[in-house]
């Protein structure tokens, strides 16, 4: 069994902050894509793919979570 917490965007992936190089941020994707494929393919008897639709307030942070995580659309 395998399990993938927090599948929102923003989250997984992970976004890099805007001022990280754009090379560096297409990596970051990249490799966070590479991590989600490990994970599927892992999955012997069942996959768990998780996001939130809401999440606590923090200050400076709306509470309402992000869409679903564009990975989630390859399955």
């Amino acid at each position: 069994v395998v399990a993938v917490v927090g599948c929102n965007e923003g989250e997984f992936p992970r976004v890099p902050p805007p001022k990280v190089a754009q090379a560096a941020r297409d990596a970051a994707l990249a490799e966070e894509a590479r991590l989600f494929y490990v994970a599927v393919t892992r999955a012997q008897a069942r996959l768990v793919l998780t996001c939130a639709r809401a999440r606590p307030p923090r200050p400076g942070h709306d509470s309402r979570a992000a869409p679903p995580a564009r990975f989630l659309h390859w399955l």
